[in-house]
């Protein structure tokens, strides 16, 4: 029997991008358990397969190499770098909020470098990112800009 990669997609449920890599990997490899019609490296929806009755081995067992994914596209790398940094969020506001508990009062830049270093063994905050968590904090009333310098800020407890 003869089928299309559309008819087989159908059949299998499975994405196409996975069964293109799943196709390759069983008609283009070392072991060609599949025929390919046309005979080219790319796998298209038109492409007909058949099941290869001339393959053999002499193994009993032997292992298939599956064809690597393909790169992240750009969509995809841009919502795994906008989750990580929504991920990101609540630890940036933990930190400060532990900072200001302890000190109470505190300016800027030294906030900065003390959420920055605390923050250091898991990743390294962005100073923007920082000063957004801060205002947010603030907007949330767990701290306040001291009324004597706009550059220090208070803990509300």
């Amino acid at each position: 029997a003869t089928l299309t990669l559309a008819e087989i997609e159908k059949a299998t449920g499975l994405s196409q991008s996975e069964l293109k890599r799943v196709m390759q990997s069983l008609a283009l490899s070392n072991f060609k358990l599949l025929s390919k019609e046309p005979k080219t490296k790319e796998v298209e929806a038109t492409d007909k397969f058949t099941v290869n009755k001339g393959f053999t081995n002499r193994m009993i067992k032997f292992k298939m190499s599956v064809v690597a994914a393909t790169k992240e596209t750009n969509e995809e790398h841009q919502a795994s770098r906008a989750k990580i940094q929504e991920d990101r969020g609540p630890q940036i506001d933990a930190a400060i909020v532990r900072v200001m508990k302890s000190r109470k009062t505190m300016n800027h830049n030294d906030l900065m470098v003390e959420v920055t270093k605390q923050l250091q063994s898991r990743f390294t905050p962005h100073p923007g990112d920082i000063k957004k968590r801060i205002e947010g904090l603030i907007g949330r009333e767990f701290l306040t800009r001291s009324t004597s310098a706009m550059n220090v800020y208070e803990y509300v407890a």
